[in-house]
């Protein structure tokens, strides 16, 4: 069958060979066939120009574009023009001003490219600026730009970078085997991962640091009651219970690991994903000149 396969194509699916004009319809390759049927021509596209795309906003999208004052808060479903309405309301001040100090901002790299996408076909051919002239990043990417560039501020040595996933399983790996276990920790497995509620030592601690990083929890007190609430049923395995005496002291090891972490990182000038907007809003918090900075160049 193989054979006889290689021997059609070779036959049919090349221009100019000869085919059998009576056996077309039935031929189950007629779709890919390239036989060239005098009777059958695609004139060529000498000219082609790209369709002018209109925007008409509706009166409460042009109150959105056109505000002067104040902040505003748009709520609206998917689908209802809200990108549109953010690109002409950027198109609208860089007009007026300065578009290398208008910042837009969003949570994905499909965000970012369906701004510039837009403004690429609503901007005219006499606006004097380009589409390179707008900040526009997700709130990862800018957090990373800051702290590269205010790196001082932010407590490093030197621009940090981000830390591969590989290199955090190897560090973590070798702090949980140097530090003292932590209780109900699965050491016998610890790179299982099956399921929601079945990880070995690695995979549970790396969700140990997100829960403790994301309610930025510094004081035992607040390290457990981060863990309890996160209502994790393997993690609330590895506390004592709240009525047990010493229970702050008995999570220790798990505060241990989670600085000896937090050590490496800081050591060798690294960041985690989810680091960048935590460090970002720390220094502007500590440093009231860089805060006008920012304000000024945004």
């Amino acid at each position: 069958m193989n054979a006889r396969l290689v021997d059609l194509l070779s036959q049919k699916v090349t221009r100019n060979a000869p085919c059998d004009l009576d056996r077309c319809e039935r031929c189950y390759l007629k779709e890919i066939c390239q036989y060239d049927d005098i009777d059958t021509k695609i004139d060529p596209i000498v000219d082609f120009k790209q369709c002018s795309v209109t925007f008409t906003p509706t009166e409460d999208q042009k109150k959105v574009i056109d505000f002067n004052e104040g902040e505003a808060r748009v709520i609206a479903v998917a689908g209802s023009g809200k990108t549109s309405v953010l690109v002409n309301r950027m198109l609208k001040l860089a007009r007026e001003g300065h578009p290398s100090r208008i910042l837009a901002i969003t949570f994905t790299e499909k965000g970012v490219c369906e701004i510039c996408d837009k403004l690429s076909k609503f901007m005219h051919e006499d606006d004097n600026f380009a589409i390179d002239s707008f900040k526009i990043a997700t709130f990862n990417g800018f957090c990373y730009d800051f702290v590269r560039r205010n790196y001082k501020a932010c407590s490093f040595s030197e621009p940090p970078k981000l830390i591969e996933e590989s290199e955090k399983t190897k560090v973590l790996a070798k702090i949980l085997d140097e530090k003292p276990k932590i209780y109900g920790l699965n050491y016998m497995k610890p790179y299982m991962q099956v399921g929601k509620y079945s990880k070995g030592a690695i995979p549970l601690f790396k969700e140990i640091c997100a829960i403790i990083k994301r309610k930025k929890a510094s004081t035992a007190e607040d390290i457990y009651n981060a863990l309890v609430d996160s209502e994790n049923t393997q993690i609330l395995h590895l506390l004592p219970s709240i009525t047990e005496k010493n229970h702050l002291q008995k999570i220790g090891p798990i505060i241990d690991c989670y600085h000896a972490y937090q050590d490496y990182l800081k050591e060798n000038d690294l960041v985690e994903y989810d680091d960048q907007v935590n460090l970002m809003l720390k220094a502007l918090d500590e440093n009231d000149d860089l805060h006008k900075k920012i304000k000024r160049d945004v």
